[in-house]
């Protein structure tokens, strides 16, 4: 980094090169086939797997993975102090994505509509490879035009021993994705063939269904231009024209001391992502007549060839909107604290980033931008510390025992986060398996009632019912929040000296002090009938643990 110091300027410019990534892995990932009972077929998971009838069955040859790359990014600033009493930062960020690769297997693959492979021409029209001609051997085009700018002031308005201080600032900040995400690609046929079947029998899952069991080979696979694909193919792929998404943040801050050691902020805190990561079906099942689990790749639009085709796209979008309170006070007369208050609001269409995940129940539409999955409107926190007197003028037999402690303590309370109500069963047969139920009637129940009517029925279970078949659920997502959160932790401690260096602590840890009763979300799965709308856990009940440490 570089720093020049002309007049009122304070400029400061680098760069940060990585000039080689890897990460390589081989894992056994879903060798044993997973199975999933969940009571399609019977009304009762329980039952399904009695009968032997299996919702999915998901079984890939492992993943041997060697990806590859380097990263670069650089950045410029200047903080100009225009007067005494009011400054402005200035500042642009370049962060180019080059797409990672695999040089050494080139198991990087896409899809693109009628593209035939030179590299596997036994592969079904569709599929790109990494060495194919058009095709980029990352599996997505690299974005070098990612300028973020930022700004940012900060105006004393009053000074004095009662200052009053206005910050503000705006930023752009792009988002590198995980290196795990190509995890997948090595999860592809033919460098590790997967297969999810519908509605097989346990007693010959592949027979049942007429799919080739495509296992052995495990990975490491080693194709070759004569390799045969088993179809219909299950595919994860990053849209080649995707690119980096973006967050943009903002704040408006105003502090003010009160005393020397006590400040009170008061700020608005925004952010909103665009172009975000998002993975979306791309070839769900269509219902008609004579729609069933069992033939559910039979009804995809590009089959025979292609069973579930997950994308990598820029879909995803967020907003996040706050309103906070902080109450500081420094460390004086033994003493000091941080109280801070936050009224909140937050919303998206996906809130989890795991790779290749999918988490909206229907692919042909937006049905999922709701509350986010971590939104809490209402969070509170108080962390304090106080060195309590050491008596050093008393008598020993009062000081030794009595001065010179120590209290620490955090204070939480926020609202509970929201869930969804689901059906637990793939009623739409468009083969995602995420479902909504169907909302009937109000879910909510009354606040003013004792703790058992809590535990045995959270919500009103009779407001939902199972989706109509063919259909994905009317229950929009998040609609309902689990239980609000309460807690003190507290901690007392002092130290004995005994000679020189040399001394003892005492150490008293206390969890969850009041023993409040954490209660664990309730069952949202409207299929599981013995849990749904019961909660059947809580959290950790007090715990209190001693310590004695010496200490030289």
């Amino acid at each position: 980094m570089l720093t020049w110091v002309r007049g009122s300027h304070s400029m400061h410019m680098g760069a940060e090169i990585t000039p080689y990534v890897r990460f390589d892995s081989s894992t056994g990932f879903q060798e044993e086939p997973v199975f999933n009972f969940n009571g399609t077929f019977t009304g009762n998971a329980l039952a399904d797997f009695m009968v032997g009838k299996i919702n999915t069955v998901t079984q890939t040859a492992g993943k041997a993975k060697f990806t590859r790359g380097n990263q670069v990014s650089a950045f410029f600033q200047d903080n100009w102090r225009v007067t005494s009493r009011f400054a402005v930062d200035l500042g642009l960020r370049w962060d180019p994505f080059r797409p990672y690769s695999d040089p050494v297997a080139q198991q990087v693959g896409g899809y693109i509509p009628g593209f035939r492979s030179q590299r596997f021409p036994n592969a079904p029209v569709g599929l790109a490879f990494a060495g194919d001609p058009g095709f980029p051997s990352a599996g997505m085009n690299s974005s070098l035009s990612n300028f973020a700018p930022r700004v940012g002031f900060s105006w004393t308005a009053i000074q004095g021993s009662h200052s009053t201080t206005v910050r503000g600032g705006w930023g752009r900040f792009y988002i590198l994705p995980f290196v795990r995400l190509y995890n997948n690609f090595v999860q592809n046929a033919p460098f590790s063939p997967s297969v999810t079947l519908f509605g097989a029998d346990l007693s010959d899952p592949y027979g049942s269904t007429g799919v080739t069991n495509p296992f052995p080979p495990f990975a490491p696979v080693h194709p070759n231009a004569g390799t045969q694909f088993v179809l219909p193919i299950q595919y994860q792929y990053f849209n080649p024209n995707w690119y980096l998404g973006h967050v943009n943040a903002w704040n408006f801050t105003i502090e003010q001391q009160l005393r020397p050691n006590l400040v009170v902020r008061l700020a608005y805190v925004g952010t909103q992502g665009r172009d975000l990561q998002y993975f979306e079906e791309q070839n769900a099942a269509v219902y008609g007549a004579g729609a069933t689990v069992s033939n559910t790749n039979a009804r995809r639009p590009l089959a025979p060839n292609y069973a579930s085709l997950i994308a990598m796209t820029n879909g995803g979008l967020s907003n996040y909107e706050a309103l906070q309170v902080t109450l500081e006070k420094r460390l004086s007369r033994q003493f000091a604290f941080v109280t801070s208050y936050s009224f909140s609001k937050s919303l998206d269409n996906q809130s989890v980033d795991n790779q290749f995940t999918l988490s909206n129940p229907n692919p042909f539409r937006s049905f999922n931008y709701a509350l986010s999955d971590f939104d809490t409107p209402h969070n509170f926190s108080l962390w304090g510390l106080w060195d309590l007197p050491r008596l050093s003028s008393s008598p020993w037999l009062v000081k030794g025992p009595f001065g010179g402690w120590e209290i620490a303590g955090i204070w939480a309370w926020r609202t509970g986060t929201p869930f969804s109500v689901t059906s637990g069963q793939d009623r739409s047969l468009s083969g995602v398996g995420l479902d909504r139920a169907d909302l009937s009637g109000n879910p909510s129940l009354s606040g003013d009632r004792s703790r058992n009517q809590v535990i045995s029925q959270y919500f009103n279970v009779n407001a939902f019912a199972l989706n109509a078949p063919g259909t994905l659920g009317t229950a929009p997502r998040n609609l309902l929040r689990n239980p609000a959160f309460f807690n003190l932790d507290l901690t007392l401690q002092k130290a004995f000296p005994i000679v020189e260096l040399r001394r003892l602590q005492l150490r008293a840890d206390f969890f969850n002090l009041f023993n409040n009763v954490h209660l664990n979300p309730p069952g949202s799965n409207l299929s599981s009938t013995n849990t749904f709308g019961k909660i059947t856990s809580a959290g950790d009940p007090r715990i209190i643990q001693l310590a004695l440490r010496f200490e030289f």
